[in-house]
């Protein structure tokens, strides 16, 4: 709304998240999360900000689109959206966000249709001095330790610095339970599962 219209599906491709950015008035860059520097190389995601060089009285430089994208050619000025840049978990040196966990979640309910997600939230906290995330899932799981197991395979699914992370010591690795739907925390007014919830103190 504040940019208006920044990009338009790539016609006849296969892929329906590929967006070229439109005329040389909307400028679109793609930050890292952690320096805000901006990203040029394919395949690394960052968030997807707009500067508008048209409006001159209300300036909009680098406004926050909420979303997170990759580019596929950036001089060809084409983009991959990867999901909304909701408030990510900031476990040491890694951001991780909602739709890392979901892949997780994902990958260890595959091959099982009967698995049931009803619900899931990360939970900031710290433990033995390391900072630690939790991966809260609710559903109908027949082995709750084997799904956990599944989810803790891979600390590098999440994201390459998070396995890194876990490998230098510098955080504790991935947490996952199993627990009852009521266990996740809700918003008081609206009901809704509250995705990130910090644990820690200040």
């Amino acid at each position: 709304m504040d940019a208006d219209a920044l990009a338009a599906p790539v016609e006849g491709g296969a892929d329906v998240r590929m967006h070229r950015v439109h005329g040389p008035h909307e400028v679109l860059e793609i930050l890292d999360e952690d320096t805000g520097e901006p990203v040029r190389e394919p395949g690394r995601p960052g968030l997807l900000v707009a500067t508008d060089l048209v409006g001159r009285l209300m300036p909009v430089i680098r406004y926050p689109v909420g979303d997170v994208a990759a580019w596929v050619d950036h001089d060809d000025r084409t983009f991959r959206l990867l999901g909304r840049s909701e408030k990510g978990a900031r476990v040491r040196p890694v951001t991780v966000y909602p739709e890392d966990l979901r892949a997780v979640v994902e990958a260890a309910v595959s091959g099982d249709p009967d698995r049931l997600i009803t619900g899931m939230q990360a939970v900031q906290r710290r433990r033995d001095a390391k900072d630690e995330l939790v991966l809260r899932i609710a559903g109908d799981i027949t082995d709750p330790e084997r799904f956990a197991a599944a989810g803790r395979a891979r600390p590098d699914a999440l994201r390459p610095l998070f396995g890194e992370a876990v490998g230098a010591g510098m955080i504790n690795p991935l947490s996952v339970e199993y627990v009852p739907l009521e266990r996740l925390r809700v918003n008081p007014r609206s009901g809704k599962i509250v995705r990130l919830v910090d644990e820690r103190t200040n």
